[in-house]
């Protein structure tokens, strides 16, 4: 169910791409860095894959827990030349099970500052690499 309001910046939320190449595509966590609009949000995509060529604008760091689902590596690089705007419905919190009633559960995790800083500058230097 995609969210419905902007959790604190620094949560890590899954975000459906539909990109196309050389874009991001499929569902991937994302860091949220702020929300900028009613119903709009920067985020990075995080990815478990090293970029073949280490740049200023990466930045490696381990989540503080696990996430629920398919995204249990904890050891991941966040794309900061990779950021995005998205729409509330492409934004998700990743699903941790049903309570006892049946209820949907969800999963909040939040980065640390240092961690949510870093990611930032990393933003800012791919936006203001030279060419």
């Amino acid at each position: 169910m995609p969210i419905q309001y902007a959790p604190r910046n620094g949560t890590i939320l899954l975000c459906d791409f539909d990109g196309v190449d050389p874009e991001m595509s499929k569902r991937r966590p994302v860091v949220l860095l702020s929300s900028v609009s009613q119903g709009l949000c920067l985020v990075v995509p995080l990815s478990t894959t090293p970029p073949q060529k280490v740049m200023p604008w990466h930045y490696f760091f381990r989540l503080p827990e696990k996430l629920h689902g398919n995204y249990t590596d904890m050891e991941c690089w966040a794309k900061c030349d990779m950021v995005f705007a998205a729409s509330f419905s492409r934004l998700f919190l990743p699903f941790k099970g049903k309570d006892k009633n049946g209820k949907r559960i969800y999963q909040l995790t939040k980065i640390s500052d240092a961690d949510l800083e870093a990611i930032r500058v990393g933003v800012w230097r791919a936006v203001s690499a030279a060419n």
